[in-house]
């Protein structure tokens, strides 16, 4: 860091001071940006196995933005936990939702695009030979490859936007945009245990503040009621008062949360927690699949050249 400038967690501190949506905040959100690219830089990387000039990068670079800018408006300062730690679990939440709503598409490798250009030639080979059609599988076989790495090998071209293998091969156009779902860096159970702990805190804390917000009587009910599950039947006998009284005041309660200024923050919490498991489960199978492929040595060369 350069002498003189701000850590992290001091930006911070500038920035919740000053509040959101301010010339000073945005100028100070630019200073953490910019302090923070190497980090969102490789958090990308391990997430998705992208690097800086592979075809999406830019889009995970935008929303990991977002994921930073709500990670620094969310940071407790005095957790004793390190900004960039609580970051890169934000950032990595964010990246998982955007899979989940746009699915995430990188081209294929070059390793693969001439596993496939071998495949057409042997193909084409043993159709000459024996003057009969052959399949892409029995061209994979003779060349040599074993059955789980065949299986993988077409598991993983049936996820390619397009119904023509040779097609893909054809187009020999630099930097060409043919995708493959190719995410090769998923998180473990670990970290993803990690994850949705975080989302968790910060889905109550989010909530502790909403309800803070309603009248004191219609708190205890709603905390009575769904945090301690005590029965609006028995709630209403303590206090002296008619179920259909306090059904009535927690719905009254649960609208004024609705329309109130954390309203639209609790909106999005329930789906994008499902779409986050779902979009585990999606990268875990990505990658579960580029492992079946099990690269030969010469494919290994090129991943490295």
């Amino acid at each position: 860091m350069v002498a003189g400038s701000k850590t992290n967690e001091e930006l911070i501190e500038c920035l919740q001071a000053v509040g959101e949506d301010t010339t000073e905040s945005k100028n100070i959100l630019e200073k953490l940006w910019v302090q923070n690219k190497g980090l969102v830089r490789l958090t990308i990387h391990k997430l998705t196995g992208l690097s800086e000039f592979d075809d999406g990068f830019e889009d995970m670079r935008q929303q990991s933005f977002f994921g930073l800018r709500a990670a620094a408006y969310a940071y407790d300062l005095t957790s004793g936990v390190k900004f960039s730690t609580y970051a890169v679990k934000r950032i990595k939440w964010e990246l998982t939702r955007y899979y989940e709503r746009n699915g995430f598409t990188v081209r294929v490798p070059a390793y693969m695009k001439k596993r496939f250009r071998d495949c057409i030639e042997k193909k084409l080979e043993l159709e000459a030979e024996t003057n009969h059609p052959v399949t892409y599988a029995t061209a994979l076989e003779k060349m040599g490859f074993s059955p789980a790495v065949i299986t993988g090998t077409l598991a993983a071209f049936r996820k390619l936007e397009t119904t023509s293998i040779d097609k893909i091969i054809s187009d020999e156009k630099e930097g060409d945009g043919v995708s493959l779902l190719d995410i090769t860096a998923a998180s473990d159970n670990v970290e993803e245990a990690v994850l949705s702990q975080e989302w968790l805190k910060e889905l109550h804390n989010t909530l502790i503040a909403a309800l803070r917000d309603i009248p004191p009587d219609a708190y205890k009910i709603i905390i009575q009621h769904y945090f301690h599950g005590v029965s609006l039947t028995k709630i209403a006998e303590g206090q002296g008062l008619s179920r259909q009284t306090l059904y009535n005041q927690e719905t009254a309660a649960f609208q004024a949360i609705r329309m109130g200024k954390y309203g639209t923050v609790l909106a999005e919490f329930m789906p994008s927690h499902n779409s986050y498991k779902r979009a585990q489960r999606l990268i875990k199978q990505d990658r579960e699949a580029i492992e079946r492929l099990q690269l030969t040595g010469a494919e290994r060369k090129l991943l490295i050249t």
